[in-house]
C-alpha cells in the first residue's frame, strides 16, 4: 500500500480503536478526500466491529453539509458578480472584457472575507477611506477619473451585498459563503445530529473552521489529533508550528486538554540529499534515473511519493519515468496545460485578429492550421499552408478560400457570435474525438473540454452581456486555468505523483520534492488582493506570512516519517524574479540535526570528453565528382563561386545538393526579393531604349510611371495580397531607389551622352581549364551594358550597401580567399565574360557597381592598385588584368573540381 505502516492516520486509528467502539454515529473529518481514501482502507483492515461503518468526510464536504448549499463554478460566480457590479455602478461599470481582468481578484477577496467571518461593511468602509486618503489634493478638487476611481471603492460593499444576496436567492454559493452559513448553522446541526467527531491532521484554519472546530471540542462531541512534531511547536520562530502554537495558546479547550497526535519523529534517522540541477528538464531526467535506481527489486515503489512543486513539470516527468515502474497521479492537471487549449486560443485569435476588411493575416492562419490537431480536424490543412508559402500570401482574402469545403467550416464571412463560436469549437471536438483512439488520454480530455464548452454555452444563455469573442476568450481562459482533469490509478500500490497540498496527512518512506526554489516553494510575497497588508492584519485576514507558514508546515510534515528524502532545486534562477534555493533547504543545511545525514551537491547532464570539433569536410567520392561535372557543364555563376569563397560548406549545400532555405511566407520582403523587384522595374523602364542613345527628356517622363510600375512588380514577385505594414515602407523605398537611379542617369547625360547596349543580358563562356578533363562553363546575367565617352561599361546593381574600397584590390590572391572582395570578383567575372564574347562595341571596358544604399558614391568601378594607399588606380579591364584574373579564376574552379581537394568548412564572421 502507499502509506507506511506507522503513518499518522494509522497511529490515530489505532489509538481511537483502543479507547472506543466505533459505529455509524462516528464521523471522521480530514483535510482532504485523498486522506479519507487511505483512512477508509485502514479502517477495513483494523476495525473488528459489526454494523454500519463510521462516516469519513473531508472538511469541505462537512462544511457543504452544514451550509445546505451547492457550490457554483468559477464561471458562474464571475458572471453573477458582473451582474451585481453593473447593478451597483450602472453606466460607470466597465464592459465585461475590462472587468474580467480584475474580477477574479475581487471574487477571491469576497471568499476570504466570508471564510474568516469578517464584517464586510466595516472592512470596505475602511478601504474606501484609505483610497480617499491616498488621493487627496491641495487643490481640493478631483478630476472625473479620480472621482470614478473612488466611486468604485465606495461601491465595493454594495457589490458584495448584492452579490451575496443574489447567490442565496438562486440557491447558489461560493466557498466563502458556505463557510459563513456553516458557522451560522452549526448549533442547530449539533442539536439535531448525535454524531461524535474525530478530526485528524489539521493545521491552519480559517476563522469559520476554527470556531466550528472549537465548538465541537468544547461541547465534548469531538477529539482532534494534530499531525506535527513537538520540536516545531515548541520552537517559537519555526513556521511549521506557527498555527498550532496559536491554537494551543488561544483556544480555551487546550487550557484543560493536552494536544493529541504530536510526535517526536523529525529527529529520527534520515538520509537527505539536496541536489541542484539546471532547469526543469534536467530535474525530470534526474528523477527518471533516480526512480529507476529505487525500483531495482521493487518496481511498485508503493512507499514513494514524488511531489511536484510546478504542475507543468508533469509531462516531462512522465516522459522520463522508466516503463516498468507503475505510477498514480493524484494531482489534477489544469486544462490550460492541454493542447486543446492552445487550439481554441488560436481559433479565438483567428477571428479576433482578422482585419477590418475581412482578410486574415497569414500568422493567424498558420498558428491555427499548424497545430498538432489541425490535420485531424481539417484534412488538407498542411497543403493549404504550403499553398500560402508558395504564393507568398501575407494576407488571405475570404474570396480566395470559400471553395474549401472544410467541416467544421472556419472560413466565415462574418465573425461568429459567442454562441456560434462555441458551436464551432464543439464541432471541432467532435471531429477530433472521431479520429482518436477511444482509450487514449487525448480522447479523455476531449470529453472534458466538451463539458466545459457546454457550461460556457449555458452561461452565455443565462448572462447575455457576453457579446463578443474577446470577452468570451477572457472567460474561457479563466475557466481553463481553474478547472483541472483528474487522473485515475492505484492509490495504494504504485509510485505516487502529487502536488504539495495532495500530500496532506499522507506519509511515505521515500519522498522526492522538485523545484524547491524561492518564489515556488514557498511562493513568497505575492498579494493577489485589493485589500492592503495592514488592513488584512487588522481584520485577521491571511497574508503572505500565513501562506508561507501553511506550505512550511506541509513541507516539514512530509519529512517527519520519511527515511530517504531527495530535494531538488533549480540552479539557474530567473534573472528578473530571483529564485535562489528555498529557505527550507538553507534551514536544513544551516541547522543540522544529529541523526540527519544531509548531503548537498549539484548535478548536470554528462558531457563526456569535450573535444574541439574538427572543421566539417567532405571528401570527393565518385558520386560527388559526377555531380560536380554536371554542375560545371551547366555552368558556375559568379554568385555560386562567391559562396565557395565565403564557405565551401555553403557551396556544397546550395550548389551541389540544391538545398535552399526553408520556404516561408516572406511577409517583410527578404533582401533577395527586394533586389529582384528593383532589377525588374529598371528592366521594364529601360527596355524601350536598348540600342539607343538615352535622352534626358525621355528619362524624365519615366519618373511619373515609377510608383505604379514598382507596385505591379511587387505584386508579381511577392504576392497579390494587400501591401501593408513594413512592406508598404519597403514599397516606398524601392520606388525612391528606382527614381534615384533614373536621376543619376539624367545627371550623367548633362556631362556626356550614354548609349544603352543591353539589359539583363545573359552571358555564357566555355572554359578550358588545365587538369580538368570535362567541360566547364561560366554563366551569368549582366544587369546593364552601356557605352559612354568611348568606354563600354558593365554595371551591376546592388540593393545592399557596397563601399568603393571593397572593389579595389592590391593582391590578386585576396579575390579568391577574402570574401570582402567578393563584389570585385563578380565584377571581373562579368568583365571576363564580356571580353570572351567579343562584344561588338569597340574600345576599353570598365565594370561598375551601383549601390542603392550608397547612392552618394555613384558608379563605383573595379580598380587594381599596387599598394594599399596608392593613389594611382587601374580601372580599365585591360588584357593584362583579364589575363591575370583568368589565372585566379581557373585556380579556383580547379580547386572546386579537384578530386584530391575536399570541401572544408571555413569560420564565417
Amino acid at each position: 500500500m502507499g502509506l507506511i505502516m506507522d503513518s499518522f492516520i494509522a497511529e490515530c486509528l489505532d489509538s481511537i480503536l483502543q479507547e472506543n467502539n466505533l459505529d455509524h454515529q462516528d464521523v471522521f473529518i480530514l483535510p482532504s478526500r485523498r486522506a479519507g481514501t487511505f483512512l477508509r482502507k485502514l479502517l477495513r483492515q483494523k476495525w473488528q466491529g459489526t454494523g454500519f461503518v463510521p462516516q469519513i468526510k473531508s472538511v469541505e464536504e462537512f462544511v457543504q453539509e452544514l451550509s445546505g448549499l451547492q457550490a457554483s463554478s468559477q464561471m458562474e460566480l464571475l458572471c453573477q458578480l458582473y451582474v451585481s457590479y453593473t447593478a451597483v455602478l450602472g453606466e460607470d461599470a466597465d464592459d465585461f472584457l475590462a472587468y474580467s481582468h480584475w474580477a477574479p481578484t475581487l471574487l477571491q477577496d469576497f471568499l476570504e472575507i466570508d471564510r474568516h467571518l469578517v464584517n464586510a461593511k466595516e472592512l470596505y468602509t475602511h478601504l474606501a477611506s484609505i483610497q480617499e486618503l491616498d488621493h487627496w489634493s491641495l487643490d481640493g478638487g478631483k478630476t472625473p477619473m479620480i472621482k470614478g476611481y473612488l466611486k468604485f471603492w465606495d461601491s465595493l460593499f454594495a457589490i458584495y451585498s448584492h452579490f451575496s444576496q443574489s447567490l442565496e436567492g438562486n440557491l447558489k454559493s461560493h466557498q466563502g459563503q458556505m463557510y459563513r452559513l456553516a458557522h451560522a448553522h452549526l448549533n442547530e446541526y449539533m442539536a439535531q445530529e448525535p454524531y461524535r467527531f474525530w478530526l485528524l491532521g489539521f493545521n491552519a484554519f480559517n476563522t469559520a473552521e476554527s470556531e466550528i472546530v472549537q465548538s465541537i471540542l468544547e461541547q465534548g462531541r469531538g477529539t482532534i489529533f494534530w499531525d506535527n512534531d513537538v520540536s516545531f511547536v515548541e520552537d517559537e520562530v519555526h513556521d511549521a508550528g506557527f498555527f498550532m502554537r496559536q491554537h494551543f495558546k488561544q483556544w480555551s479547550y487546550f487550557k484543560q486538554h493536552r494536544p493529541r497526535g504530536l510526535s517526536r519523529l523529525f529527529g529520527s534517522e534520515k538520509d537527505i540529499d539536496v541536489i541542484g540541477l539546471p532547469k526543469q528538464l534536467s530535474q525530470a531526467k534526474y528523477i527518471g534515473q533516480l526512480v529507476a535506481d529505487l525500483a531495482e527489486g521493487n518496481p511498485s515503489l508503493g512507499h514513494t511519493a514524488l511531489v511536484l512543486a510546478k504542475e507543468n513539470q508533469l509531462p516531462a516527468i512522465l516522459q522520463s519515468l522508466p516503463e516498468n515502474v507503475p505510477f498514480n497521479i493524484t494531482m489534477g492537471y489544469a486544462l490550460e496545460q492541454f493542447p486543446l487549449t492552445d487550439l481554441f486560443l488560436a481559433l479565438f485569435d483567428f477571428y479576433i485578429e482578422r482585419n477590418d476588411n475581412g482578410s486574415w493575416y497569414h500568422k493567424s492562419i498558420t498558428s491555427l492550421l499548424s497545430h498538432a490537431y489541425a490535420h485531424l480536424i481539417w484534412p488538407g490543412a498542411s497543403e493549404f499552408l504550403e499553398e500560402l508559402k508558395k504564393g507568398n500570401t501575407a494576407f488571405v482574402e475570404i474570396n480566395d478560400i470559400t471553395s474549401r469545403a472544410w467541416s467544421p467550416n472556419i472560413w466565415l464571412r462574418e465573425t461568429p457570435s459567442p454562441v456560434a463560436f462555441i458551436g464551432l469549437c464543439v464541432a471541432c471536438i467532435q471531429r477530433l474525438s472521431d479520429t482518436l483512439e477511444s482509450g487514449s488520454l487525448a480522447f479523455a480530455y476531449t470529453g472534458r473540454f466538451k463539458l466545459l464548452l457546454e457550461a460556457l454555452e449555458q452561461n452565455l444563455n443565462d448572462y447575455p452581456f457576453i457579446r463578443d469573442l474577446r470577452s468570451l476568450r477572457a472567460l474561457f481562459l479563466e475557466e481553463v486555468s481553474k478547472e483541472s482533469m483528474d487522473f485515475y490509478g492505484d492509490a495504494f500500490g504504485n509510485l505516487q505523483i502529487m502536488g504539495m497540498l495532495e500530500s496532506r496527512n499522507l506519509d511515505f518512506e521515500t519522498v522526492i520534492i522538485t523545484h524547491l526554489n524561492e518564489g515556488t516553494l514557498p511562493s513568497g510575497k505575492s498579494n493577489n488582493s485589493f485589500i492592503p497588508f495592514d488592513l488584512k492584519r487588522a481584520f485577521a485576514l491571511p497574508t503572505y506570512k500565513e501562506k508561507d507558514a501553511v506550505y512550511t508546515y506541509h513541507f516539514y510534515r512530509l519529512l517527519l516519517r520519511a527515511k530517504k528524502i531527495v530535494l531538488l532545486y533549480n540552479t539557474e534562477p530567473d534573472p528578473l524574479l530571483g529564485g535562489e534555493p528555498s529557505r527550507w533547504i538553507s534551514q536544513l543545511l544551516a541547522y543540522p540535526i544529529p541523526h540527519h545525514r544531509v548531503t548537498h551537491s549539484t548535478a548536470a547532464p554528462g558531457l563526456g570528453d569535450l573535444k574541439v570539433p574538427e572543421p566539417w569536410q567532405m571528401a570527393k567520392d565518385e558520386t560527388l565528382l559526377k555531380r560536380l561535372k554536371e554542375v560545371a557543364e551547366r555552368g558556375f555563376s559568379p554568385s555560386s563561386l562567391g559562396n565557395y569563397i565565403r564557405n565551401p560548406k555553403d557551396f556544397y549545400k546550395r550548389t551541389i545538393l540544391g538545398i535552399r532555405d526553408r520556404e516561408a511566407i516572406d511577409e517583410t520582403l527578404a533582401a533577395n526579393t527586394f533586389g529582384t523587384i528593383v532589377h525588374d522595374s529598371l528592366e521594364v523602364l529601360y527596355t524601350p531604349f536598348i540600342g539607343q542613345e538615352l535622352q534626358k527628356s525621355e528619362l524624365e517622363s519615366l519618373l511619373d510611371k515609377v510608383a505604379d510600375l514598382v507596385k505591379a512588380q511587387f505584386k508579381k514577385t511577392h504576392g497579390t495580397g494587400a501591401i501593408q505594414g513594413k512592406n508598404r515602407i519597403a514599397l516606398f523605398i524601392m520606388t525612391d531607389y528606382v527614381k534615384a537611379f533614373i536621376k543619376h542617369d539624367m545627371r550623367e547625360l548633362e556631362q556626356a551622352p550614354t548609349f544603352l547596349v543591353g539589359l539583363e543580358k545573359p552571358m555564357e563562356v566555355r572554359l578550358d581549364i588545365p587538369g580538368l578533363d570535362f567541360p566547364v562553363r561560366l554563366r551569368g546575367k549582366l544587369d546593364r551594358i552601356d557605352s559612354r565617352l568611348g568606354i563600354t561599361r558593365i554595371i551591376d546593381y546592388k540593393t545592399g550597401k557596397v563601399n568603393p574600397n571593397e572593389l579595389e584590390i592590391v593582391d590578386w590572391e585576396t579575390l579568391t580567399t577574402d570574401y570582402k572582395y567578393s563584389k570585385a570578383f563578380q565584377l571581373l567575372c562579368y568583365g571576363y565574360m564580356a571580353k570572351a564574347k567579343a562584344m561588338a562595341v569597340e574600345g576599353p571596358i570598365q565594370a561598375f557597381i551601383y549601390s542603392f544604399k550608397n547612392q552618394a558614391s555613384g558608379l563605383m568601378p573595379f580598380a587594381k592598385k599596387d599598394a594599399p594607399r596608392a593613389k594611382t588606380k587601374d580601372s580599365l579591364l585591360s588584357d593584362n588584368i583579364i589575363g591575370t584574373y583568368e589565372k585566379e579564376l581557373f585556380r579556383l574552379i580547379f580547386e572546386i573540381c579537384d578530386a584530391n581537394t575536399p570541401f572544408i568548412e571555413k569560420e564565417v564572421n
